[in-house]
């Protein structure tokens, strides 16, 4: 006796619906027989089923190879393209970076430059400060000698002035000034 679509479709991992739209496809319905309320299949229209749905199995299992097998090869080549555009991107970023480095050095040298000429800028104001102040002490120096000068003059004017004025003094009112 043979075997009922349930059990065959519990042995293959299928529903009984996928057995039973074998069997149809198949053209086994002729093979069905009832056996207490339910339908039973002969051995070799069993074996017929399973084979089909081995295959089939097979055929599943080799597509499913085949779009791993994609996927990864499209993974693969995604994951070259990934790398050579980060490759190109830090090449980039480098050149960039060296660039930057470069200018910076020159900005460098520009600074120590400025920072030169600021100095000898400093150190010439500094000279020409010092000869300002020389040259206002001389003028103020000069000055005082001759307010000093003049101030001795006007003193010794003064000194003849008087010394002249006693003299007429003591000629008009005689010597003792009285």
């Amino acid at each position: 006796m043979g075997k009922s679509v349930s059990e065959i479709a519990t042995e293959i991992g299928v529903s009984p619906q996928a057995v039973r739209d074998k069997i149809k496809k198949m053209g086994l319905q002729s093979a069905l027989q009832t056996h207490n309320k339910a339908f039973v299949i002969d051995e070799n229209s069993e074996m017929a089923i399973k084979r089909v749905f081995e295959s089939g199995a097979k055929n599943f299992a080799k597509s499913l190879q085949s779009e791993k097998d994609t996927l990864q090869s499209s993974l693969q080549d995604d994951d070259n393209s990934i790398v050579a555009l980060l490759k190109d991107n830090l090449t980039l970023l480098k050149t960039q970076l060296e660039e930057k480095d470069r200018q910076l050095a020159v900005k460098d040298e520009q600074l120590a430059e400025k920072d030169s000429h600021i100095k000898d800028l400093t150190e010439t104001v500094k000279t020409q400060a010092q000869s300002i102040n020389a040259s206002c002490h001389n003028e103020l120096a000069e000055t005082l000698q001759r307010k000093l000068l003049v101030d001795e003059t006007e003193s010794a004017i003064n000194k003849e002035r008087l010394s002249g004025i006693a003299d007429w003094w003591k000629r008009k009112f005689g010597k003792s000034g009285r």
